[in-house]
């Protein structure tokens, strides 16, 4: 009677064991055949900014994420504030309602600013330098530790582009926005420039440069928001501003060559130096982390030019949480040079000179400011 009892309970068990496992089965299907319906429409969305060239910042269908302003009518764009509650729900904030106190810091966490691109895709900027002495957290503080080479000084990089050549000279334009050449680097049209008039503006077209230099860059975008294919094309091959696209790619080629450090995914620091093996900006943009991101990478040479153009209003956003809370972000230096992801040659390697916004080559062993980039993804 007992042996009964027992085995009619066991085959209960076997039986909601079964119905469970069905169950799990079909929930992995169910997961997986999401996945994949979101990887087909992010490819669509992609193909249809291609072909129709209309900026993703006119697209602002978002899969549920709060875009406000106090009007409710933000588009995405560069400088805005990315802000996330206590429930992990994300909103894209203008500098200007955040510094009104919408967004209190017991309430609200900031976390970057983001920044557009030329090619329908957005990205975020850290809100603070990167440190060699707090890679997890970067640092808005202490500055004389928030320099560090870019690292792996004589040799190069294997599945990094060198653009260090005649093949990979950027085409040119003078202030009449006429071909003029090509050079291995370049000065960038910002809104940090004012011209006679106090204008700052780089829309529909017009250009301020910092001098009278005639290497200027082309803009990333005409007049009409598509895509200029004149930025990024080189003598013969693309240009130092053509590598955005692979601005992952990049990073992960760079921390394959970072063997010196064999720990420096977890160690309490990173080391800061620029020998053979050692690549501390790209590493330590990788340990960065913040609440609700932890994808952060060096930018690209194209990424850093393309923040430039809108260097007003990515700054603006970066002070409005500064001010709010000095702490947890530092506005970018006004005169000093940050490190990219692209390589010159072995021995240099691109970076931004924002007192100019002249994007040329600079020596690997020096000790530049590092900030993260990040892929947006909505």
């Amino acid at each position: 009677m007992a042996n009964d009892k027992l085995n009619n309970v066991l085959s209960q068990i076997e039986m909601r064991k079964s119905t469970k496992a069905k169950a799990l089965h079909e929930a992995v299907l169910h997961v997986d055949a999401l996945t994949s319906d979101v990887a087909f429409l992010d490819s669509l969305r992609k193909q249809i900014i291609e072909l129709t060239g209309i900026p993703a910042e006119s697209i602002q269908t978002m899969r549920g994420v709060k875009i406000e302003d106090a009007n409710d009518d933000v588009t995405l764009r560069s400088g805005l504030i990315t802000v996330f509650d206590k429930d992990g729900n994300r909103s894209f904030v203008t500098p200007e309602d955040y510094k009104a106190g919408k967004y209190p810091l017991d309430e609200y966490t900031p976390e970057a600013v983001t920044v557009r691109r030329k090619d329908g895709i957005f990205m975020e900027i850290s809100l603070v330098n990167m440190s060699c002495k707090t890679p997890e957290i970067g640092i808005a503080s202490n500055e004389s530790e928030a320099r560090m080479p870019y690292g792996g000084y004589g040799e190069h990089v294997e599945g990094l582009t060198q653009y260090g050549n005649e093949d990979h000279a950027q085409l040119l334009i003078t202030r009449n926005n006429e071909e003029n050449g090509y050079g291995t680097y370049g000065y960038i049209a910002s809104g940090k420039f004012r011209n006679a008039n106090g204008d700052k503006s780089i829309d529909k077209g017009k250009r301020y440069y910092y001098d009278d230099n005639d290497h200027y860059l082309p803009l990333s975008r005409l007049a009409d928001g598509s895509p200029d294919p004149r930025f990024g094309r080189g003598k013969k091959d693309n240009s130092f501003l053509a590598d955005g696209v692979n601005f992952e790619a990049n990073n992960k080629a760079i921390l394959a060559m970072a063997t010196a450090q064999e720990n420096w995914r977890t160690d309490a620091e990173i080391t800061c130096d620029a020998g053979k093996g050692y690549y501390p900006a790209a590493c330590c943009c990788a340990r960065y982390k913040t609440a609700h991101y932890n994808d952060w990478g060096l930018p690209t040479a194209e990424d850093w030019a393309i923040a430039f153009e809108d260097w007003d209003k990515i700054q603006s956003a970066l002070k409005a949480v500064a001010a709010v809370a000095p702490n947890v972000a530092v506005p970018l230096h006004e005169d000093d040079y940050y490190w990219s992801s692209s390589e010159y040659d072995e021995r240099y390697a691109y970076g931004l000179f924002t007192d100019d916004g002249s994007m040329n080559d600079d020596v690997k062993y020096y000790n530049d400011y590092v900030r993260a980039f990040r892929l947006l993804r909505i």
